[in-house]
């Protein structure tokens, strides 16, 4: 009589292969699938860049109206919109009206405005420039700041901070 050899896996030593992949794909997935934080980091670098754009037309519209120069500079006139200037650059209150606000949290203070995404809650208001922070505190560091001109010849400060997405 021939003995048979065995060739191949036993169930129980199968179902143990299959067990200990699913607990590393568990373990590990989390780290290569967090997509929602790629996410609202590409989009705050996004408008970021944006932000940044439509701020240097603003400023070259202004410069060929001649409305640079000084704080209390008068409203430039950009197509359809009238934005609030100063220095020759917008206004921190007038970002509002550059942004469409059903996709952006805006928080605006007196010199100083943050842009949230707004598929959570953040900054829930401001107090000249300090900003209360909202209920949400795992992305409170996910924004886009925009602080307005302080002189003649000095450009805004557009930052973005994106740890906390």
């Amino acid at each position: 009589m021939k003995k048979s050899n065995q060739q191949g896996f036993t169930l129980i030593e199968l179902i143990i292969v299959i067990v200990i992949l699913g607990i590393l794909a568990v373990t590990a997935s989390p780290k290569f699938l967090d997509i929602q934080t790629d996410a609202r980091s590409s989009t705050v670098d996004g408008l970021e860049a944006s932000l940044k754009g439509a701020v240097n037309i603003a400023y070259s519209k202004a410069l060929i109206q001649g409305v640079k120069g000084t704080p209390t500079t008068p409203e430039s006139t950009t197509g359809t919109s009238v934005i609030a200037m100063v220095y020759g650059y917008p206004d921190a209150s007038a970002i509002s009206d550059v942004i469409d606000d059903s996709d952006w949290q805006i928080i605006e203070g007196d010199t100083t405005t943050r842009i949230y995404p707004s598929d959570v809650t953040y900054a829930t208001g401001v107090t000249g420039d300090t900003f209360t922070e909202g209920t949400d505190p795992a992305h409170e560091a996910c924004y886009v700041q925009y602080v307005e001109a302080a002189s003649d010849g000095a450009e805004p400060t557009i930052s973005q901070v994106i740890t906390g997405c």
